[in-house]
C-alpha cells in the first residue's frame, strides 16, 4: 500500500477488508461492520485480525521446546528461525541457547559449547556455520580414505548378511527341508533329507553363511573364502 500511496486509514482499510475471505470477515465482529466507530478504522482492523490469529506467546513457546532436528538446514537459518518464535520484547537467555546447541551434531556442540557464554545469537550462529562447512566438507575424504581391500571386505560382509537373511526367512516359513528317495546298496529304499537354498552355496555356507568354519564346496561355493577359521 505504500507503493500504491495508498495512506489514508478508511482507504487502507477498504483495501485488507477487500482482500479477507468472507469466513474471516464474519468474525470481526464491530470492526467490519462499523469502521465509522474507530479513530482509525485500519489500525482497529489490523489488531483484530492479530488478535484472531496470531500464534499466543505459549504457543511459540511450546514450537520452541519441539522445535525440529538440524537436517539439512544451515545452523544460521535455523538460529533466525528460533528467534522468531520468542515473544515481543523477550530477550535470549542461555537456555533458548541451550535449546539451540541440543539441536546440532555431537562433535559441533562440544566446539560451540566452549564460546556459548561469550558469544551472542549472531555470533553463536556463524561460529556454528563455520563448524557445519568445515563438518560437511570433510564427509566425502572419510569415504574416500577406505583402503580398496576394505571396500571387498564390505562386500563380502554385505553378501554373507544376505545369505543370513535368506537362511532365517526360509527357517520362517517352515519349508528347509524335503525328502528324496534313493535306494541304498542292498538295493532297498531310504529317505534322504535335501535343504532348499541357493544353488551356488555349499551346504555348511547355506545353513550358517560367514560363520561357517569349512567350505564343502570350494570350487563353486562364493563363500569359499569366508569361513570362520580365516
Amino acid at each position: 500500500m505504500d507503493l500504491n500511496n495508498v495512506v489514508e486509514p478508511r482507504a487502507r482499510f477498504n483495501v485488507v477488508l477487500g482482500g479477507l475471505p468472507n469466513d474471516v470477515v464474519a468474525k470481526l465482529g464491530a470492526v467490519a461492520e462499523n469502521p465509522e466507530m474507530f479513530p482509525n478504522p485500519y489500525a482497529a482492523l489490523r489488531s483484530r485480525v492479530l488478535e484472531l490469529y496470531k500464534p499466543s506467546k505459549w504457543e511459540n513457546v511450546h514450537k520452541l521446546l519441539n522445535f525440529r532436528e538440524l537436517g539439512g538446514m544451515k545452523p544460521s537459518d535455523m538460529m533466525a528461525d528460533m528467534l522468531a518464535l520468542l515473544p515481543a520484547g523477550v530477550e535470549p537467555c542461555i537456555l533458548f541457547k541451550g535449546l539451540f546447541l541440543a539441536r546440532m551434531p555431537a562433535e559441533m556442540q562440544e566446539h560451540l559449547q566452549l564460546r556459548v557464554d561469550e558469544l551472542n545469537c549472531q555470533q553463536l550462529a556463524e561460529q556454528a556455520d563455520a563448524l557445519w562447512v568445515a563438518r560437511n566438507r570433510h564427509k566425502p575424504r572419510i569415504l574416500a580414505a577406505i583402503p580398496a581391500d576394505k571396500e571387498a571386505d564390505l562386500e563380502v560382509s554385505e553378501l554373507t548378511d544376505t545369505v543370513a537373511a535368506v537362511q532365517l526367512k526360509k527357517g520362517s516359513q517352515k519349508k528347509p527341508f524335503k525328502s528324496v528317495r534313493t535306494k541304498d546298496k542292498a538295493g532297498g529304499r531310504r529317505m534322504d533329507s535335501k535343504r532348499d537354498g541357493p544353488k551356488d552355496l555349499c551346504g555348511h555356507h547355506q545353513r550358517f553363511g560367514g560363520r561357517a568354519w569349512e567350505c564343502e564346496s570350494p570350487h563353486t561355493c562364493l563363500l569359499a573364502n569366508q569361513t570362520a577359521g580365516n
